[in-house]
């Protein structure tokens, strides 16, 4: 992935779905990051509201778009430092 803002909203999407259980491991896990990407809608592309949907349809409860926000904020600034 080239764009880097994509990369800060998929490493927030994968690590809001580890902080609400889900297993790195596990079919869930790897099906809802596919989804973020777009692997099962090519054309379509992810935005915020479209990343909290994801999220928030799993069973292990919601996050706001302020703490989504945030992440994405604090990832984009830990890559900036050299935090990986």
């Amino acid at each position: 992935m080239d764009d880097p803002r994509k990369m800060a909203e998929l490493v927030g999407a994968a690590n809001a779905l580890i902080q609400r259980g889900y297993d790195r491991n596990s079919a869930e896990y790897v099906s809802a990051l596919d989804t973020f990407v777009g692997r099962n809608s090519a054309e379509s592309d992810l935005t915020p509201d479209g990343a909290l949907e994801i999220v928030n349809n799993s069973k292990f409860g919601k996050i706001s778009a302020d703490d989504y926000n945030r992440g994405v904020d604090t990832l984009a600034t830990m890559k900036r430092v050299g935090i990986k």
